[in-house]
């Protein structure tokens, strides 16, 4: 048996155990909906604490839940979560905040779309507010729990500078457009990028339906010119273009380096379609958001600003165990 299909056998079996600890989890006594706000029959000592996200549909989000729920074991609370099918819907996601504060949320803890209009939804609320992922510039928010994501970006550009040798045509590809994470880590490329002469910028794209959008715009890209590197700013566009190359058979010529840790993307990283990903720790972010909040509810000083650190992940490091409690973690 050769490395790489020890290196596979070894994923399928992470991924089967991951799937499998979701379904024994989702069997669970539980009467909530996805798209949710239920603050009925609060115990007494436990307060409700209201969990905003991004979307439904999504590994990185269903981590956060997964942390957030941890923690609202941990220290006695309440947890109602609620999503909005589109993470792009951001006026759908303030009229859950607004039914949150109407059914009377002990604290919020959220993963703002929009943070300009949630900014507004929340100006004057008297609870805790704990922003994740996304910072929102508003009085109410008690604490901001998240990457720095221009940081982040000046890592994918350096990694994929290693990757290109003295041959550079770059790609920067995301499926959100005026997306506040998103715009700090393209400049955090762009800056990265000014220290090389070789590398040429040929586009900045945003395919916005998601995993199929991305695929069609890479097909264009690609059509229309020699692309030597792809920067994927998110799990859908990392898979999109990993697709089309795929299809294309120039998987191994063009490097691309991704965010996230979406299933299919670490499938990538192990067959060499992705030479690299720049991973968060979503379990953290939910887990001390909603940590957080109880503290704040029950007086204490939390911290304005809590850093999650980013690491880079590829085939050589995909599997140590601190890298695998990232990419897999599992509630005990």
């Amino acid at each position: 048996m050769t490395r790489n299909e020890k290196f596979g056998y070894a994923l399928l079996a992470i991924i089967a155990a991951f799937a499998i600890a979701g379904i024994l989890y989702s069997l669970l006594p539980t009467n909530e909906a996805e798209n949710r706000v239920d603050l009925q029959g609060e115990a007494l000592d436990q307060p409700t604490i209201t969990l905003v996200l991004r979307e439904q549909e999504s590994d990185f989000w269903e981590t956060v839940r997964m942390g957030a729920e941890a923690a609202a074991k941990e220290f006695g609370a309440n947890l109602a979560v609620t999503a909005m099918p589109d993470s792009d819907d951001s006026a759908g996601q303030i009229k859950l905040v607004r039914q949150a504060l109407a059914d009377k949320t002990r604290a919020l803890v959220v993963a703002a779309a929009d943070d300009g209009e949630m900014a507004g939804a929340i100006t004057g609320v008297r609870i805790p507010v704990i922003a994740i992922d996304t910072d929102i510039n508003a009085g109410a928010v008690r604490s901001y729990i998240g990457i720095d994501n221009y940081d982040a970006g000046k890592k994918a550009g350096e990694r994929i500078i290693e990757q290109l040798g003295q041959q550079g045509h770059v790609v920067i590809l995301s499926s959100v457009k005026d997306d506040r994470n998103m715009e700090q880590r393209i400049r955090g490329i762009l800056d990265t990028f000014k220290q090389e002469s070789f590398i040429t910028v040929l586009d900045n794209r945003y395919c916005m339906a998601g995993i199929e959008a991305c695929e069609s715009v890479t097909r264009s890209l690609m059509d229309a010119t020699l692309v030597d590197g792809i920067v994927a700013l998110n799990a859908d566009a990392a898979i999109g273009a990993g697709r089309e190359l795929i299809r294309r058979g120039e998987q191994d010529r063009v490097k691309v380096v991704a965010f996230e840790s979406a299933h299919e993307e670490l499938e990538m990283l192990q067959d060499g379609v992705l030479e690299a990903t720049i991973v968060q720790n979503p379990f953290s972010m939910g887990y001390l958001g909603v940590k957080h909040a109880m503290q704040a509810l029950e007086g204490e000083t939390i911290p304005p600003r809590v850093d999650i650190h980013t690491k880079i992940i590829d085939r050589e490091n995909m599997f140590w165990m601190d890298n695998q409690k990232i990419l897999f973690p599992f509630v005990k």
